[in-house]
């Protein structure tokens, strides 16, 4: 079958050489011929079909352009052309049209797939590009933002830890400042307790030696009233001048200031009193005044109070003047004596010019734990006067 085909496509060439020598093959006989191969009628030559028709598979395989395995209608008009062409043979004008135009065809259809694929490269590679700068540029923002980020927490956590920082050293200096103003109070405090104490023992210590000088002064007064003639003694101290050392020592010992005990010592000291009783009675009453608020203040003991009232007293009977009533201060009422014998008070004895006074009761006056008034005096033996014991002595 195959052999009778590559006849019939040879007779056609020769049949046609011989008819159409001057005018060359058209285009008509090509596509009858092709359609004479085309035995199936799909307007394709396949392999089979091809090699019936005598076309070999390696020019089936080069004519095949668009790598479909048969070829097609353009496809045979161009083989048959080139057929035609080796052989000498000529070619219509109608058929060099075509084999022009397919050619065209393909050379446009090639040039639009060159071009499709250039296109497609270049938008290949924009995109590449768009791609590798959009990376870029996420990946720079992406930097910035953690760069930013850890710039941001950095700072954040220089100005906490400055914050703690300024916040223990405040706590820390308060706590100092609170450490030095309580060890500042502590030692006032002690100063002052110190101050309080020295106060005491030198308050304590002026009474003790006002008690020791009366004591001394009142036995020596008792020792030369048992001799016949008594040598000539130092006369004890009066009442204005021993006020007027307890007031010294309050003043030395800072209880009682300089300008509280000018008016005392103005009245007690002074020997030139004024003459008008007015006069002097007004001095009076502002030194009471001022030794009662001195007591009442704690910066006189009760005890050196009735001594201070006592010689204010004294000295305005000493001047012949009816002192005022004195201002009382606590514990300043005089102790009650009673007979050594007796159960009901007994007059107090009125003291002899320049003897001793008698001894303060001790203490602050507050009632004691055993609920009696006042803790009872011992009894005393009454001091011989020295005129009784002269007197006896001249009776010998």
């Amino acid at each position: 079958m195959q052999k009778s085909t590559h006849l019939i496509i040879l007779g056609l060439f020769l049949v046609g050489g011989a008819s159409a020598q001057a005018t060359g093959v058209t285009l008509g006989k090509v596509r009858a011929t092709f359609s004479k191969a085309d035995t199936n009628g799909d307007a394709l030559l396949s392999r089979a079909e091809a090699a019936a028709a005598g076309i070999p598979s390696r020019d089936m395989q080069r004519m095949d352009a668009d790598k479909s395995g048969s070829l097609s209608g353009e496809e045979f008009i161009v083989y048959y052309s080139q057929l035609l062409s080796r052989a000498g043979r000529s070619s219509a004008k109608d058929l060099e049209a075509e084999v022009k135009r397919i050619n065209a065809a393909r050379r446009a259809a090639q040039q639009k797939k060159d071009q499709d694929r250039k296109d497609k490269a270049r938008a290949d590679k924009k995109a590449n590009d768009q791609a590798r700068i959009d990376q870029a540029r996420a990946d720079k923002k992406a930097s910035d933002q953690a760069r930013i980020d850890q710039a941001r927490a950095d700072k954040e956590a220089n100005d906490q830890a400055r914050i703690d920082q300024a916040r223990a050293d405040k706590k820390a200096s308060d706590q100092a400042r609170i450490d030095q103003a309580r060890a500042d109070k502590k030692a006032d405090d002690q100063a002052r307790i110190d101050q309080a104490r020295a106060d005491k023992k030198a308050s304590d210590q002026a009474r003790i030696d006002a008690v020791r000088a009366k004591k001394e002064a009142k036995d020596q007064t008792g020792n030369d009233a048992g001799k016949g003639t008594p040598e000539p003694v130092q006369a004890p101290m009066s009442d204005s001048d021993r006020a007027a050392k307890l007031l010294r020592a309050a003043v030395a010992s800072g209880r009682v200031t300089k300008a509280a005990a000018k008016d005392v010592f103005d009245l007690l000291t002074n020997t030139t009193l004024p003459t008008k009783v007015e006069e002097l009675r007004r001095l009076h009453q502002v030194a009471t005044a001022r030794v009662s608020a001195l007591a009442k203040s704690g910066s006189l003991s009760p005890t050196e109070a009735r001594e201070l009232h006592k010689a204010l007293t004294r000295r305005m009977q000493q001047a012949g003047v009816k002192p005022s009533p004195p201002v009382q201060t606590p514990s300043a009422k005089p102790p009650v004596r009673r007979k050594p014998g007796g159960n009901g008070p007994a007059p107090q004895a009125r003291r002899k010019p320049n003897t001793p006074a008698s001894k303060p009761p001790v203490g602050d006056g507050r009632k004691p734990a055993d609920g009696s008034s006042r803790k009872k005096a011992p009894a005393k033996k009454p001091a011989v006067r020295p005129s009784e014991k002269g007197g006896s002595n001249g009776g010998r």
